[in-house]
């Protein structure tokens, strides 16, 4: 009993912890989101173009970028096309969104209907009716508490979203390497910490002590 309590707080302890696979990915992500960020904020080339030729950067340059990286970037975020886009992914991602609640729910109902029909034939004359009935029903529970956490997540860490963008301007504002260093550490530990955050939650909720690993139960 004392060896099974270990095991399973090993994997526990297993399943918080941040694995090669996870970090690689977390950091992928948080550099398409932070440069995405930057994307967005040359278009204020006060802050942009102190980094690329300085404090004295001349007329010349800032019409030069000005035509050939804002003024792509106003047509394209100002065209009807990525507005028809953009509508068309976003309405296509919450149907997925609804088909995988749906497909989630047929499953875990078809889950729930054979658990309660299982029997089990334990030792010689005893019958167990139903013996995973009572797993099934704690299994469906605990993934919906750890999807409602997960969700309720976007809400709680909307300050440090802001936070860390606020990271991301004074990283261009930044006067020294050691204030530029100090910001993209902070960019880079915040993103890392709430990602690994919906790693954790993914895990919990497949069960697995990894995201490519083998399964708790």
């Amino acid at each position: 009993m004392e060896l099974e309590k270990r095991s399973n707080l090993s994997l526990f302890l297993r399943t918080l912890t941040p694995s090669p696979s996870s970090l690689v990915v977390s950091f992928v992500i948080m550099l398409l989101i932070v440069g995405f960020h930057f994307l967005l904020l040359s278009n204020q080339p006060e802050l942009f173009l102190p980094h690329v030729a300085g404090e004295s950067s001349d007329s010349q340059l800032t019409t030069v970028y000005q035509s050939s990286v804002l003024g792509p970037l106003d047509n394209l975020f100002g065209s009807d096309f990525l507005g028809v886009a953009s509508t068309a992914l976003i309405w296509g991602f919450a149907g997925w969104i609804v088909y995988s609640l749906i497909d989630f729910g047929i499953a875990s109902f078809k889950e729930w209907r054979t658990s309660d029909e299982d029997i089990a034939y334990v030792g010689k004359d005893r019958i167990i009716q139903r013996p995973m009935h009572q797993q099934t029903l704690v299994r469906l529970g605990l993934r919906a508490v750890i999807g409602v956490v997960a969700i309720c997540g976007l809400f709680v860490f909307r300050p440090m979203f802001s936070f860390l963008f606020f990271h991301d301007v004074e990283f261009l504002r930044a006067s020294s390497a050691v204030s530029m260093v100090y910001h993209a550490t902070t960019v880079i530990i915040g993103w890392l910490l709430l990602m690994h955050f919906y790693v954790v939650m993914f895990r919990l909720f497949a069960f697995r002590t990894r995201v490519f690993g083998e399964i708790i139960r």
